[in-house]
Parts: C-alpha cells; structure tokens; sequence
C-alpha cells in the first residue's frame, strides 16, 4: 500500500509489516555488522523497527548493551533506553511450534522488524522463520569458501521454498566489505558470472566498498556522516525495493 501524493507520485506506508532476516550459513561476512547499519539508516528514514537477535552468539544484543552504556556516561541524568530510536531484543528461535508462534505475533506489528538469525539451515525452526518473512537480506563476499556457502544457503531457500508454497520470501544480495581495487582481469571475470547466478535466486544490490571504519567502529545508535556515503548507494536501493515495491532493482556498483 502506498500514499499517493498531490504531484500524483507515491510515497512508501512505513508502517506496513516487513519482516526482514539477515542470514547466511557463512560467517565473517558481515552479516550482524550490516543488520545494525541498515536498521540506523531505516532509524534516519523514520520506520518504526524493532530489532531482534536470534543469533546465538547474541552480537548485536551485546553491541546494544554497549551503546547503552555509553550514552549513560555521556548523559548520566537520562535513561538510556529512552535516547534511542529503536529496542534491540533477544529472541530465541527453538522449536516449530515456540517460532510459529513468534513469528504470528510479530506479523501483526505495524512496523518493520529486523532479525539477525542463526547461522544454521539446519537450525530447528528456520522453516517457521522464513514462513512468514518478506525479504532476506543476504551479505557475501568474493571468495571462494564465501560463495559457495552462500550459493549452498540460496539453493537451500529455494527447496524449501518449493517444498513450502507458502514461503515468498525474497533474497536480496549484498555484496559486502568489498575490496574495489583488488582482482586480476580474470577473477573480475569470475565475479560478474557469481553475480550473474546469483540473479537466478534473487535481487543484486550495489557493493559496499571495504572500509576499516565500518566493520570496527559500527553501533546500535546512529551510522554518522563518514559510513552514510559509502552506505548510501546499496541502502537506498533496498529501501526503495522494501517500502516502493520496486521490482527491477539489481544494479551492481562497479
């Protein structure tokens, strides 16, 4: 659903229901680092979020603990709960029946809810989560331990989804920390046939270039102006992709 504005151009409802995961089986992709920047940058857009960990290393709970923490020494008279634009809460993805049930409940919020999931496909319940998710947002890098689990983790969407019609989640690709000017002509090669099978199993989005100030110094709280340019090509795209319902959106950053 959209608002149709005077100009006769329409604008996103952000208080429609997303349900957006962030997964892949692969870790050290940066798939808890991009869960918090997307969720600031969604925070700066005004979307009413609520974020939750079902990861069971818990980062981005305890990212969020710290944060907290520094917001009380910088304003030791105020809440700090109160200081921020969205909660961050653990959840714990343990059985069909206790993840059908969240997951139901978390359908009928009127908001955008973001989770950062376990790592395993065979994780009991991962079914029941992606049942009712809109989009999966799916972080990878350009090497070869990287793609093919990443590959393995699309064709697994994929069966299930065809084994469950009930399943319309969408993947969205992300090709993060990526190192620009590294890549002999032929490995550039490689990676254009890697983004082209990719495009089999869902959306591609611009790259996000390597940045030691990204992975090292990311929170819960607020992205600052430095990360927002490099962060700015491929969230945007999502974004228009999520809230405007855009289908043709997989342009690649070069």
């Amino acid at each position: 659903m959209e608002n149709v504005k005077k100009d006769g151009q329409t604008e996103p409802v952000l208080t429609e229901n997303n349900i957006i995961l962030f997964a892949n089986q692969k870790g050290g992709v940066g798939k808890t680092t991009l869960c918090a920047l997307f969720s600031n940058y969604l925070a700066d857009k005004e979307v009413p979020l609520l974020v939750l960990d079902a990861d069971i290393q818990q980062t981005l709970k305890k990212q969020r603990e710290d944060d907290l923490k520094q917001l009380k020494q910088q304003y030791p008279d105020e809440d700090p709960e109160k200081l921020v634009r969205y909660n961050v809460r653990s959840v714990t993805i343990s059985n069909q029946q206790n993840t059908r049930a969240i997951m139901d409940y978390l359908k009928q919020q009127k908001a955008t809810i973001i989770i950062d999931t376990p790592g395993s496909l065979s994780q009991d319940g991962f079914v029941e989560l992606i049942a009712k998710t809109d989009y999966i947002i799916c972080p990878y890098h350009y090497d070869m331990n990287t793609l093919g689990s990443t590959r393995v983790f699309a064709l697994a969407v994929l069966k299930l989804k065809l084994a469950h019609p009930e399943i319309k989640a969408k993947i969205l690709f992300v090709c993060n920390n990526h190192e620009k000017n590294i890549g002999k002509a032929e490995e550039l090669q490689a990676f254009k046939k890697v983004d082209e099978y990719f495009k089999k199993f869902g959306l591609l989005f611009p790259r996000i270039n390597h940045r030691a100030e990204i992975m090292m110094r990311y929170n819960t709280i607020s992205n600052g102006k430095e990360m927002e340019k490099d962060l700015k090509p491929c969230f945007e795209s999502l974004f228009k992709t999520i809230y405007n319902k855009e289908k043709d959106n997989g342009n690649i950053q070069k």
